[in-house]
């Protein structure tokens, strides 16, 4: 059985989205740096035996329908779990790139999400999200204008 490119670029899409909200219970106000919570945990501790690997397991949602409402009803499984500034870590796309998430959608679902902001990293590849400037203008060119966008590299 194979899979359309289209489906997977979707499905990864949903994955990335998903994981963005999943692993930010650290992420701090101040970009890039991380904090240590409460839930945080570190390969130390989990060397040491501070932490036992089998209170470790992860929730995974999954949908084959991607649209705003199901990232609504997913988050909302997750609502009561994240707490501080939510990062959302997609896709932003080379300029006028044609494999970007519908930034309507993205926006509906963002809104919905108090203390949010959507995160990026500059690329190691160059381009035109090779350096802070030049992402920042292919951010707007993308239209991802209607929520703050960090990018978590900004500052080296």
């Amino acid at each position: 059985m194979g899979i359309s490119r289209r489906d997977f670029i979707r499905t990864t899409g949903t994955v990335a989205v998903g994981a963005g909200l999943m692993g930010v219970a650290g992420f701090s106000a101040g970009c890039g740096e991380a904090k240590k919570s409460d839930s945080t945990v570190t390969a130390a501790e989990m060397k040491s035996g501070g932490v036992e690997s089998a209170n470790m397991k992860s929730k995974v949602y999954f949908s084959k329908r991607i649209d705003a409402e199901k990232l609504i009803e997913l988050y909302k499984k997750i609502d009561g779990e994240i707490s501080g500034k939510i990062a959302i870590k997609l896709h932003t796309g080379e300029p006028h790139g044609p494999n970007i998430l519908p930034r309507d959608m993205v926006q509906k679902f963002q809104s919905q999400i108090p203390n949010s902001v959507i995160i990026e990293a500059n690329t190691a590849y160059g381009g035109a999200r090779g350096n802070t400037a030049s992402h920042r203008k292919t951010l707007e060119t993308n239209g991802w204008t209607f929520c703050p966008v960090d990018i978590i590299d900004e500052n080296g």
